[in-house]
């Protein structure tokens, strides 16, 4: 099952020609036929490198967030995820913080019936770049305020806790 709405978020839609719109065509059948779940570039003036972002299905038990070097495709990060039961993958967003050197990715796939389950992640940091993880058993919601993620994840009794990153 392909789930393009992540990737058709991610691009710009504006008049083309014919010739951009079967290269477009090309582009979408290359994705579809390497099961890419999610697909952007990202390049900021905070960010060294210019970012290639892939989820793929590496098969039926796993998914896979990449980000590369879009100008030499050096792999910068890499993060196998592995999926159990109903897992998918959900949404994933770039946030750049004030208060934060390198931006920052926020990366959801749902876990079990109800939960969801986000990665907060600094692909610039060598090693491990996942900042956090937190598993909900209700969908999570978050907000960019005052310069932090503010995430709401619910402990299973119907009750939330508010978690704040950078911060406490």
């Amino acid at each position: 099952m392909r789930r393009w709405p992540s990737i058709i978020g991610s691009l710009l839609l504006f008049p083309m020609s014919l010739s951009v719109a079967s290269e477009l065509d090309e582009k979408f059948r290359i994705l579809n036929e390497s099961n890419v779940l999610y697909y952007s570039e990202y390049a900021a003036d905070i960010v060294n490198v210019p970012w290639k972002i892939l989820v793929y299905g590496s098969d039926m038990k796993m998914d896979t967030l990449s980000v590369t070097n879009s100008e030499t495709g050096t792999q910068l990060f890499s993060l196998p995820h592995e999926l159990l039961g109903t897992d998918k993958f959900v949404s994933l967003e770039v946030i750049d913080l004030p208060a934060y050197e390198n931006p920052v990715m926020a990366v959801k796939w749902t876990r079990g019936a109800h939960g969801e389950q986000i990665y907060l992640i600094d692909p610039s940091l060598e090693g491990d770049g996942v900042l956090r993880y937190y598993t909900s058993f209700w969908p999570i919601r978050y907000e960019i305020t005052g310069g932090q993620i503010i995430l709401e994840v619910s402990d299973g009794k119907n009750k939330t806790k508010l978690h704040r990153w950078p911060g406490k």
